[in-house]
């Protein structure tokens, strides 16, 4: 299946590529994350397990617009610090209050359709995750690709482009969870994000 959805993105940007006037930018900006957790297999191992509430982040990379009339195909690469928050009651009775990162490299694919400074997209997000960092929460059953989906709207006012975006997990980070010395139970962890990004247009590429 996903060898299936990658083929057809490959598909998309050559036929894109083709006909396409391409040009090719920076973009960064911050993300708001919540971190879902949730199907926790032993509530009698943690309890009262939430989520802290939003925490922020960053992004950077750059990105390439294959501009065919009035819409736009747009790759990006992202590197992204994604943080949350997670607090509860641990197995030995013991409040907790932890603060999670994921380093990703983010994979975005928006289809866009512009009018006038208006632009509107969506697509998917494939999310490569590298590395987690947590002194007390650890995720087990961690999962190197995840599968989003985003929508964006957004303003473009000469060689900047300035989006307001939100990112919905499909898929899970992690498949078990372990906090403290406690044993791992299985659990799952979605993310969404409010993500604010700014682009600046640095030229065309010519073939």
């Amino acid at each position: 299946m996903k060898k299936t959805i990658l083929s057809a993105i490959a598909i998309c940007v050559l036929s894109f590529s083709a006909q396409a006037q391409i040009d090719f930018g920076l973009r960064a900006g911050v993300n708001f994350t919540d971190m879902k957790l949730k199907d926790v297999a032993d509530s009698q191992t943690y309890s009262d397990i939430a989520n802290g509430g939003m925490e922020y982040g960053y992004h950077f990379g750059g990105y390439l617009n294959l501009n065919f009339f009035l819409l736009e195909l747009q790759p990006e690469i992202l590197y992204t610090r994604v943080n949350g928050s997670l607090e509860g009651i641990d197995a030995s009775g013991k409040a907790f209050s932890e603060n999670l990162g994921i380093h990703t490299v983010d994979i975005p694919f928006n289809l866009i359709f512009g009018m006038g400074p208006v632009r509107l997209g969506a697509g998917p997000v494939i999310s490569y995750q590298f590395a987690s960092a947590s002194e007390i929460v650890q995720f087990n059953g961690f999962n190197s690709i995840v599968w989003n989906a985003q929508v964006l709207a957004g303003v473009e006012l000469g060689k900047f482009q300035l989006d307001l975006r939100y990112q919905l997990g499909l898929t899970s980070a992690m498949e078990s969870l372990k906090i403290g010395s406690a044993n791992s139970v299985l659990a799952s962890a979605n993310t969404s994000q409010i993500i604010l990004a700014l682009g600046i247009d640095l030229g065309f590429l010519i073939f």
